[in-house]
């Protein structure tokens, strides 16, 4: 009789849900924490537990904002911060910089996101302001520039890059005057300077497949129900 080595329900989940993408033989993860300007992504075989960093992620300016929080916390919080680093090895300075910064309206989580295309690793660090393009091996193979999230429109750049599966294209997504403008990104030197913008405004949960942008739409101000719009993205 063959034993079943009984995997914890817990550990099984947490791991899972960490899960970005896979390829042919991997499992693309991070160990993303949006209380922590800092993270690593990983990449792990299907039939083994050997894993690899792939890439790490830090905003520095906002790592010194997040670590300075320590020096002027009252000495109650420093000695429950110091007890903390005793029990689990974290840092003190982490410690408080979770519980105090992360509530401040200057602290911002960390947006650089992973995507598979074809037989490519992309990844968008905005804080580096490079996007890296990485092999099936897991190697750095290039570095790219990218600049649209500090252009004069960064105040209408929003979150998240929207990724065409079916056409292997990735978009910039910005908002002016209420418009959700949609920017292909050229993946060979990081442009974004051609646009396509949707027909309505104040859309929701923009998505793109197969050169078609969808949406869910109802007239501002108006009583009719939402529905769902499609349309053919001219970007020539």
């Amino acid at each position: 009789m063959v034993q079943k080595n009984e995997e914890s329900r817990g550990d099984f989940y947490k791991f899972t849900s960490r899960i970005i993408d896979t390829t042919a033989h991997h499992f693309l993860y991070s160990d993303y924490n949006p209380n922590y300007p800092a993270f690593n992504y990983y990449s792990q075989e299907l039939r083994d537990t050997a894993t690899k960093t792939i890439h790490r992620v830090k905003n520095e300016f906002m790592m010194d904002l997040y670590r300075a929080e320590y020096k002027y916390a009252p000495n109650k919080e420093k000695l429950w911060a110091y007890r903390q680093e005793l029990i689990t090895g974290i840092d003190k300075e982490i410690w408080i910089g979770a519980a105090n910064f992360t509530q401040s309206i200057y602290y911002e989580p960390l947006y650089a996101p992973l995507f598979v295309n074809k037989d490519t690793t992309l990844i968008f660090d905005h804080y580096s302001d490079y996007l890296y393009k990485i092999d099936q091996n897991f190697n750095k193979i290039d570095s790219i520039p990218i600049y649209y999230h500090k252009q004069k429109e960064k105040k209408n750049w929003e979150q998240p890059l929207i990724k065409d599966k079916e056409e292997h294209k990735l978009y910039v997504l910005f908002l002016k005057n209420g418009f959700y403008y949609l920017k292909p990104v050229n993946l060979s030197n990081g442009s974004t300077y051609v646009s396509f913008k949707l027909a309505n405004k104040y859309v929701e949960n923009v998505k793109v497949e197969n050169g078609y942008v969808y949406y869910i739409y109802r007239p501002y101000e108006s009583s009719q129900k939402k529905y769902l719009y499609r349309e053919v993205i001219r970007t020539s």
